[in-house]
C-alpha cells in the first residue's frame, strides 16, 4: 500500500480512538462530561497527534485495545455474551500487534464483569471473553511452533530485554548516562552473546538465558531499570513532543528517545 493511503487510515483510527475514549468514559464514569474531558484531552495530546502521522503500529494498538475495552464495559446482561466475546477477540488481536503484559488482563478484566453484574452466572460469558482473547496468540503461538520459531508471539519482547532492559541494568550498574554509554553498552553486549551462544544454540534463545541469568542474579537492580524506564515511557514519549512544538529545549532525562 502506498504510505499516504496508511497515513490516512491511522488518521481515521486516530479520530474512532477518541470516540472510543468518549465512549468507554462516559460508561465507565456514567457521566458525559468525564467521556468529553477525556476524548478532548487524547484528540489534544501531541503524542497522540504525532502517532496517527508516522509508520508505527501503535494507533492501530490503542484502537484495538480501546475498542476491546468498551465492548467490554458496555457489555450488557442481555447481550453479554456477544459483547464480551467481540471485545476479548478484539483485545487479543492487540496482543499480536504489541505483544507485552496484556496476557494479564482477560483475567482481570473477566474478574471485573462478574463483579459488575454482581451475579455469578455472569461468569459464564467472562469465560468466553477470556477464550476469544486467547485464540489470536493462540493460534499465532502454534504457527510458530509449527515452523520452527518456538511457542513465541513475536521475537521484540526477547530483543528489547536483551538490548535495552539489561543494558540499563549495566548502566546504572555502572553509574553511567543512558545517553551517551548506551551505543557502547549495546557493542558489548551483542559481543557477549556472540561469545556465550553455543553453536547450535537459538541466537533469541541464548539472548533470554544470559538476561534472565542476570535478572536472577540481582532482582533489586533489575526493579530499578524497570521503574526508571515505566517512568520515562509515559514522559519522555510526549513531553519531547509537546516541548518541540511550543519551541522549548527538552533533552529526555532516559535512554528513550521521542
Amino acid at each position: 500500500l502506498p504510505v499516504q493511503a496508511v497515513l490516512i487510515v491511522q488518521c481515521l483510527l486516530g479520530t474512532l480512538c477518541v470516540l472510543l475514549v468518549y465512549r468507554l468514559t462516559s460508561n465507565l464514569l456514567q457521566s458525559t462530561t468525564a467521556g468529553l474531558v477525556a476524548a478532548a484531552l487524547l484528540a489534544a495530546h501531541p503524542g497522540a497527534i504525532t502517532l496517527s502521522n508516522v509508520l508505527l503500529p501503535d494507533v492501530l494498538w490503542l484502537s484495538l485495545v480501546l475498542g476491546g475495552l468498551w465492548l467490554v464495559v458496555s457489555s450488557k446482561q442481555g447481550q453479554a455474551t456477544a459483547s464480551l466475546a467481540l471485545g476479548g477477540f478484539g483485545l487479543g488481536l492487540a496482543v499480536l500487534v504489541q505483544p507485552f503484559a496484556w496476557m494479564l488482563l482477560a483475567p482481570l478484566l473477566g474478574l471485573w464483569v462478574v463483579m459488575h453484574h454482581r451475579k455469578w452466572r455472569s461468569a459464564a460469558p467472562a469465560a468466553v471473553m477470556v477464550i476469544m482473547f486467547a485464540l489470536p496468540p493462540g493460534l499465532w503461538m502454534t504457527r510458530n511452533v509449527m515452523v520452527g520459531f518456538g511457542a513465541r508471539l513475536s521475537s521484540e519482547p526477547t530483543i528489547d530485554r536483551y538490548f535495552h532492559t539489561l543494558a540499563d541494568m549495566r548502566m546504572l550498574e555502572n553509574g553511567e548516562d543512558l545517553h551517551t554509554a548506551w551505543p557502547a553498552t549495546a557493542d558489548t553486549l551483542l559481543n557477549e552473546l556472540e561469545t556465550q551462544r553455543g553453536q547450535e544454540q537459538d541466537v533469541l534463545a541464548a539472548m533470554d538465558q544470559i538476561t534472565w541469568q542476570t535478572i536472577r542474579s540481582n532482582p533489586l537492580l533489575y526493579a530499578r531499570a524497570l521503574k526508571r524506564d515505566t517512568v520515562h515511557l509515559f514522559t519522555d514519549h510526549s513531553l519531547g513532543v509537546l516541548y518541540q512544538q511550543l519551541g522549548i529545549s527538552y533533552a529526555s532525562t532516559s535512554r528513550l528517545r521521542t
